[in-house]
């Protein structure tokens, strides 16, 4: 994933966040119906926009993962474990965070507003408020890692066709 794509993709999730407190401010006596399907809704974007980070990172330093029931939790757990080509890509914490809000993410959707526990919700996105800023310092961190693996990478590839443009050019 560009740095450029990430950070517009962190902007969204930052967006959806800032509207839902702006919305729970302008509205305090909202009832439990109210509040618990926009935070579901806000809860699953969020998680939704996180996963798309990370599935563009992974695409670029894992082999493919089959899309089945379980790939939504495989796909965290890849993230937080090391690699024999990569680190971790999320910390534990980050770990914990993002499979509360996967758990989560289905509820605003599928589900009357009546059939929210409004405290659930209300826990859910305080974590969604937490993973936010963790989230986009580690996949910065993750980011700025592939970049430099890439350019180097790059280096070497061009360094490998001017030596090879030099072994030409003798034997020619």
């Amino acid at each position: 994933m560009h740095r450029r794509d990430f950070e517009a993709e962190m902007a969204k999730l930052d967006k959806e966040l800032e509207e839902f407190g702006r919305w729970e401010a302008q509205n305090p006596a909202a009832g439990d119906w109210a509040y618990g399907k926009l935070a579901g809704a806000t809860v699953n974007s969020v998680y939704t926009g996180m996963e798309t980070i990370l599935e563009a990172i992974l695409k670029r330093t894992d082999p493919p993962m089959a899309q089945d029931p379980a790939y939504h939790a495989r796909l965290i757990k890849t993230a937080a474990a090391a690699t024999g080509t990569r680190d971790a890509l999320i910390s534990e914490a980050l770990q914990q965070l993002l499979d509360d809000l996967r758990g989560f993410r289905h509820v605003g959707r599928r589900r009357y507003g009546s059939e929210i526990d409004p405290e659930r919700a209300r826990h859910v996105l305080h974590n969604a408020r937490q993973a936010a800023p963790l989230f986009r310092q580690e996949m910065a961190l993750a980011i700025t890692a592939l970049e430099e693996v890439l350019a180097v990478a790059e280096a070497e590839r061009l360094e490998s066709r001017k030596a090879e443009s030099r072994t030409k050019k003798r034997s020619g």
